[in-house]
Parts: C-alpha cells; structure tokens; sequence
C-alpha cells in the first residue's frame, strides 16, 4: 500500500472528518462544520468566560477540553514572554484582543481593533484545522518527505539519529563519505527530524572523509557517535539557492512561505507568501522571530514589496527596507525568479495531499526548480501578517469562520 493511500484509509477512519475522492468536485477532506444547540460557535478574542470557543475545538467534549487546555496553555507562554519587557498597559490590551504584547507594536492598536488580524489565540486554535494524520505527516520531516517527495523536489535524507543510533537512509551516504577528492566540500544539514521554528540548525561540511562540525574536523566514526547523541535529528541535503536570493543575503538560505488553505469546494489557493531573508542578527538562518526579515510577494507577479524586521524583545515598531540592511541589495520592486512555478507546485501538492486544508510550505528557490524544505501545520501568523491582517481577504476570513476560528456574529 503506498504511503498516501494509508495516510487517507487512517483520515477516513478518525471522527468528524468528512471524505471526499480524489477528482471529485469538492477534492479535499473537510472537518465537519462545528454545531451546538446554539448554533456555529467559535471563540475569536477573549475574556475565557466566552463558551464559543469550547466548541471551535473539534473533537468529543473531553478531546475538546484537552485541546483548549492545551490551547490556553501555549497562548500563555506567548503572553507571558513579555511580561519582563513589556509595558502593564500592552499586556492588558493585548490580552483583551487575544494577542500577545509585542504584536501590539507590530500591527500597531488601531490594527488590532480593526478586526483584520487574526489573534495569537486563534491561531493556537488553528493548529485543530487540519486532521490528525495530516498534523502528523506535517511534524515528521521523515514521512513528509517520503511522501510529498513523490510530487515534488525534497531535500535527500542521509542519516537519522534514533535510540543513541545513527541510521543510514540513501544509498547516496556511501559515496559521499567515501569520496578523498580534495577538492570536493560537501555541505551537509543537521536538524530536527520533528517540529520547526529554525531552531537546532546547522550546517556542516565533509571533506575528504572527515565531518566538519563546530570548526573541528572528525573521523566518520567519531562523528556517527556524536550525531547519534542527537536524538530524534537528521542529516540531510544542503539545498543551493538561487543567485537571486543569495545575491540578497549570501550568509543563510532565504525561503519563501508559501501559505496556503481551501475554498468552500475544497480547492487549495495560495493565501500569502513572504519571502524570508537572513541578517547578521538572525544568526545563520532566515527566522523572521531570531532577526531575520520579510518580504512581502505578490501572488500574481512575484514581485516583492518592503522587507520588514521586528525585534519581538522590546517595545518597539517594526523597521522597514527597501534595500536589504546588511548586504545593500535592493528588494522592492524586484521579481523572485521562476515565482509562478512555485506557486504551482504548491497548489499541485495540496491536490495531492487532499487531507491537508491548512499549511505553510516552506520552499528553497533553486536555479532550477523550488525545492520543498518542510509544511508548517499551523503557520506563524506574525510573518504572514507583517503586511496586513489575513483577516482583510474574503477567502482567507471565510476560511476561518468555516473551520470555527472565527465567529460570524462578531465579523463586520
């Protein structure tokens, strides 16, 4: 049985999930619509004493109670990173609108009152919008790649690190290690095999046999017990971007996030995308909440708008460039190669994977073709919303009133 086909037999099986066959009108797996005797519930802000947002949680009444316990806990932690940094004043509005302090800065309060942006809460509730299997598929890069790799380019896994083990995955590892062409520098991916965020990245290198790790060289053998104290962590392929990003900021590899949901039939359609870009305070990597920037992309023509950064630990508004800060080149107004390409693919994927209504896909821009690092289950919604509330679009609030995130009493 392929992956696929096993993913769906376990989709069809879990309660309250509705399936639809591939090719049908509708093409997609939908939770079915949250109902009580009230009526469609749904909690968008706060105070807790709103019921609704018991049931935006799918699931029986104790699932339900679980999950929103779990959900308040996680929105806690973000109102709570602030409290060190933040005015009283900040966190208490923030917190009457469902968001935490340093978004109060972002969005700025006339935003937050506008009702455009979606909440810190409610993007806690989101990560419910997809089914289980398919919030499972997201988490493991392993399972995402061996089946989204089917449809489009994915990095090449080598080695995985498990129970104080390292497991070779390809038979592509043999002739990487074995290979004493001095000129031959191999770079090589260490990350997390569950989860995201950009954290636990590294890059390292093998020449001639020997891992460079940190700066020090290694013997095969003295890496394969370092990795394996690794656990849960994966070696894979160093994706090479293309000269356009790299020309923007050579020292990480900028992704572009492709955010993407479905329509009332069931057919994917690209939200949002954000091009990400590294800086010299984002340390490696192109995390827009580690320093990074982000770009706006127009979803028709590729062409990216002001780059924006926020420093999330202070009380501060965002800084805005036309021209990357640390490299000089310019960014608005300028077109992301092969955009359209990517944004096809994304789409190809979602048809191909019915199962998920929700995602961010993560996506290297290559000279030859995107490259698909990674799906976010519940998309970061600060970097989706550096720009404008998803909120503004008709398709995007209509997505989130459909799956109970938001309450058609209080849209306007």
């Amino acid at each position: 049985m392929q992956i696929r086909d096993l993913v769906i037999e376990l989709l069809v099986a879990e309660p309250g999930i509705k399936a639809f066959p591939v090719g049908s009108p509708v093409g997609s797996f939908q939770r079915d619509r949250i109902a009580t005797d009230r009526g469609s519930c749904s909690f968008v802000g706060f105070p807790l004493s709103d019921l609704g947002m018991f049931y935006s949680v799918p699931g029986t009444r104790l699932k339900r109670l679980v999950r929103l316990l779990f959900v308040v806990h996680s929105y806690a932690k973000e109102v709570l990173a602030c409290i060190a940094s933040f005015p009283v004043r900040d966190i208490l509005f923030g917190l009457r609108h469902g968001f935490a302090a340093d978004r109060v800065y972002l969005y700025g309060r006339k935003g937050v009152l506008s009702g455009t942006y979606l909440s810190d809460f409610q993007r806690q509730l989101s990560r419910f919008i997809n089914p289980k299997p398919a919030r499972e598929l997201l988490e493991d890069k392993l399972l995402f790649a061996d089946l989204a790799g089917q449809y489009v380019a994915v990095p090449t896994n080598y080695l995985y690190a498990s129970n104080h083990r390292s497991v070779v995955l390809c038979d592509e590892w043999a002739a990487i290690a074995s290979s004493q062409n001095p000129d031959e520098r191999v770079p090589l991916v260490l990350k997390r095999a569950r989860g995201g965020g950009g954290t636990d990245f590294r890059v390292l290198e093998m020449r001639q046999g020997a891992v460079h790790w940190g700066g020090k060289a290694m013997s095969l053998p003295d890496f394969y017990r370092r990795f394996a104290q690794h656990d849960e962590f994966l070696i894979c392929e160093f994706i090479k971007q293309c000269d356009f990003c790299r020309k923007i900021y050579p020292h990480t590899t900028n992704t572009v996030r492709l955010i993407c949901m479905r329509d009332h039939e069931g057919e994917p359609f690209v939200a949002r995308a954000i091009l990400r870009l590294g800086s010299r305070r984002s340390d490696g990597v192109d995390n827009f909440g580690q320093g990074g920037l982000a770009a706006d992309v127009n979803l028709e023509t590729g062409m990216l708008g002001i780059a924006v950064e926020h420093d999330a630990s202070a009380p501060r508004a965002p800084k805005s460039y036309s021209q990357h800060p640390d490299s000089g080149t310019q960014i608005r107004g300028e077109v992301l190669p092969n955009w359209n390409i990517a944004k096809e693919a994304s789409l190809k994927l979602m048809r191909q994977l019915p199962f998920i209504n929700y995602v961010g896909w993560d996506v290297v821009l290559t000279d030859t073709r995107p490259v698909f690092l990674e799906g976010n289950n519940y998309t970061g919604i600060r970097l989706a919303q550096i720009h404008s509330g998803l909120l503004s679009d008709d398709r995007m609030r209509d997505f989130y009133m459909r799956y109970g995130i938001l309450r058609s009493d209080r849209v306007a």
